[in-house]
């Protein structure tokens, strides 16, 4: 942030004082919140936030609805480490019973295991569509939600993340 024009001058006092690597602790006690980087998804720079005596977290936007996601590629953001990140966060959290999403009501741990397979398959569809030879504008228009995803729809608002935007980054990120 301290290289971004935003954050010069007299807002500089808006750059964070306190940072952290891959996992911060504050408070204690019943008032602890856990702060957890595991990685690359919707930006470069998520946070997954646990309150642990609650058996809450919160995802942000890594989590933002029972869609596709919107990756915000400007900002480091990656569909395919999206999909890896999340199941990090599956396989490593514990404890954690209720999730808050970025844009949608309460949910359960369940339903973040579920997201996190659907993101997975999403990018395993991709990847089997840039065997085919398809080009990404035929794949994206060919793309279904899988009908074991019930309640989920392809995007909430194709703005935010939809079929093309999603198989358009897959494509990019892994014919590199």
């Amino acid at each position: 942030m301290t290289r971004m024009d935003a954050f010069k001058g007299a807002k500089a006092t808006f750059v964070p004082k306190r940072t952290y690597k891959d996992k911060l602790s504050l408070g204690s006690g019943r008032d602890q919140v856990d702060l957890h980087y595991l990685g690359v998804g919707h930006t470069n720079g998520d946070t997954f936030v646990v309150f642990p005596a609650l058996r809450v977290m919160h995802t942000g936007d890594m989590f933002a609805w029972k869609a596709l996601p919107y990756i915000d590629t400007s900002n480091g953001g990656s569909v395919v480490a999206h999909a890896e990140t999340l199941g990090r966060a599956v396989s490593t959290m514990k404890n954690v019973d209720t999730i808050i999403t970025g844009h949608t009501p309460v949910l359960t741990w369940n339903d973040l295991r579920e997201y996190a397979d659907f993101n997975r398959e999403f990018v395993s569809w991709a990847q089997e569509q840039i065997k085919a030879g398809k080009p990404v504008g035929q794949a994206a228009t060919e793309y279904r939600v899988p009908a074991k995803y019930k309640g989920y729809t392809v995007s909430p608002n194709p703005q935010f993340g939809d079929a093309k935007a999603n198989t358009e980054i897959v494509y990019k990120e892994l014919k590199k």
